[in-house]
């Protein structure tokens, strides 16, 4: 016969966790390890037993609040056609953005439906600012894209 490990995928999951499901199941077709054991080393990469402190530290609050800013700015720039100023914006938009979602977090509940709309609305209002009060010479696609790369399906982690 043949096995078929079968994972539901969160909102925002995470490519670490993908690759230690799919090495999960190859050993198990491959016969290295019985379906039990498949269970067991699943159960242990979701609770992170087999990913580093620092990893762990970052993938949530309040370490994530490290990353938005960084992932804002880089991105701006890299993906979006940004420069340095953009940067200076979308990380600035980053770290609202992870704010918001840090607050909506502790809500919980129905209310963490709402992240992706406050998140919008937030960068949307701090990147006009700048635009508006600064002489109109950000790029504002970038400083939105940057920022809001983070929330597209399958970016974050």
């Amino acid at each position: 016969g043949t096995y078929e490990l079968h994972r539901k995928v969160p909102y925002d999951y995470d490519s670490e966790f993908q690759d230690l499901y799919l090495k999960i199941a190859v050993a198990l077709v491959e016969g290295h390890i019985n379906v039990h054991e498949a269970l067991i080393f699943q159960s242990e990469a979701t609770n992170g037993i087999h990913t580093a402190k620092s990893g762990l530290y970052l993938r949530d609050f309040p370490g994530r609040l490290l990353l938005y800013p960084l992932e804002a700015a880089t991105c701006a720039v890299i993906f979006f056609g940004g420069d340095w100023p953009d940067a200076g914006v979308a990380a600035l938009c980053g770290l609202s953005a992870g704010l918001v979602e840090y607050a909506f977090t502790f809500i919980g509940g129905e209310a963490k439906i709402l992240i992706d709309v406050f998140v919008g609305i937030s960068t949307g209002m701090i990147g006009s600012l700048f635009w508006k009060f600064h002489g109109q010479q950000y790029c504002l696609s970038s400083i939105f894209l940057g920022t809001l790369y983070w929330f597209f399906y399958g970016t974050a982690f």
